[in-house]
């Protein structure tokens, strides 16, 4: 359950991470755009284990200055951290997430549709939220679970940074490696991800016509 709050929290926080981003990024000028893709090339360039280092330094710093324990940089005993451990897990997936959405929607922008809209006066906000957005939504959710297979995959470097006794660290113990744990402990984390998924693309199909779209 610790291990699957983390998993879900960091996907949300993925995709509203990125949408927000990717809004701003497509509605700003030519020079906000520049200055927002050298942060991204930089946040990018580095590594994830010195992301979280950096980020635990900062709360220790930010502590010794304020006095404050704003979150738990570690989990120990009965405490349970969940904001570095989700923020660290979303951050890298959200800027490639973001590079994919702004894609589609820049490539949606061409069409005609777009071009008769904004010759019926609408605002490129209004273009953006209610149209761009809901056509682009159904192939995103596509690429929003090869990008969760990459959070899973990081799981167990969050965990070790964290002192997480969650669902990677089990993997790891002798117990696990039987042929039927090792099964059961798998299908624990593909059932209800599966299920979560399969639910929201079926939605997504049947406010966004995302069959006509595919096809």
């Amino acid at each position: 359950m610790y291990s699957g709050t983390i998993l879900l929290a960091s996907t949300v926080l993925t995709v509203v991470m990125a949408t927000g981003l990717s809004f701003g990024y497509v509605l700003s000028s030519l020079k906000v755009k520049k200055a927002i893709e050298r942060c991204l090339v930089l946040i990018e360039s580095i590594p994830d284990l010195l992301l979280i280092f950096m980020l635990q330094l900062f709360f220790v710093w930010l502590y010794k200055q304020t006095g404050v324990n704003f979150v738990n940089i570690y989990a120990f005993g009965s405490k349970q951290a969940y904001f570095l451990p989700i923020v660290t897990m979303s951050l890298v997936p959200a800027l490639h997430f973001f590079r994919i959405m702004v894609l589609f929607l820049v490539e949606e922008q061409h069409k005609p549709y777009v071009e008769f809209a904004r010759a019926k006066g609408l605002g490129r906000k209004y273009i953006l939220f209610v149209h761009l957005f809901r056509n682009v939504i159904y192939h995103l959710f596509n690429h929003l679970q090869s990008t969760f297979l990459v959070m899973v995959s990081s799981l167990l470097l969050v965990e070790a940074a964290f002192n997480i006794n969650g669902y990677m660290s089990f993997i790891l113990k002798p117990l696990a490696l039987q042929p039927v744990t090792f099964a059961w402990w798998i299908f624990l984390l593909f059932i209800p991800f599966y299920t979560i998924f399969t639910l929201a693309q079926f939605q997504i199909k049947r406010t966004t016509g995302g069959l006509a779209n595919e096809k």
